[in-house]
């Protein structure tokens, strides 16, 4: 297959990626396998942060990750220690795009824990939204930029959560704070395009 097409196929799913060799043990014969045996070798409880972080984009910060997922630090450490988990330079979490796709499938498993999950990371970007709306209108203004230029990437998909669920409340509270990153960082097309979602 094309590169192209492979990127697609595992795009759609890490479950093409597996081999038809005979002589490999079943836990290896495709990353799903892999995945399933790393999920398996989790408590339970590890379990539900892990599949709670795969609602991020992009890195977080440590206390977004424990609000959002209500894991302890152990917790965090645990899941890093077993390659679920990344820090990136400046000490942020992140996950490997695959690792987050079969933990975010693992999420949707369960429809009633999906929807508490992405509400706590709308509501927490949301209330980050609020604090950098007044920074954005003082002298912390180019502190903010920079932080939000970090984080963007979860306060659109927070946004997006909110319109979707007709949370008005959240998207009232981060209304102009989104309108005045896109206007300050010039992406009037990318800000445009988060308020016509709404």
């Amino acid at each position: 297959l094309p590169l192209e097409e492979i990127a697609g196929e595992i795009e759609k799913s890490a479950g093409f990626l597996k081999t038809s060799l005979r002589d490999i043990p079943d836990r290896q014969r495709s990353l799903h396998a892999v995945f399933d045996r790393s999920w398996q070798m989790l408590a339970s409880r590890e379990q539900a942060v892990f599949s709670a972080l795969s609602v991020f984009q992009g890195v977080c910060s440590r206390r977004a990750a424990q609000v959002v997922s209500g894991a302890s630090l152990d917790e965090l450490m645990l899941l890093g220690d077993r390659s679920l988990l990344e820090q990136d330079h400046s000490g942020r979490i992140t996950m490997h795009r695959l690792v987050r796709q079969y933990a975010a499938e693992k999420l949707s498993e369960n429809p009633m824990e999906e929807k508490t999950v992405r509400e706590r990371h709308s509501a927490y970007y949301a209330d980050n939204m609020k604090a950098w709306e007044k920074d954005l209108k003082c002298a912390r203004q180019a502190a903010a930029l920079k932080e939000m230029d970090e984080e963007v990437q979860n306060c659109r998909l927070a946004w997006e959560w909110a319109a979707r669920s007709q949370r008005l409340d959240l998207l009232q509270g981060a209304a102009e704070c989104l309108f005045l990153y896109h206007y300050w960082r010039r992406r009037i097309q990318e800000g445009e395009s988060c308020f016509r979602v709404a």
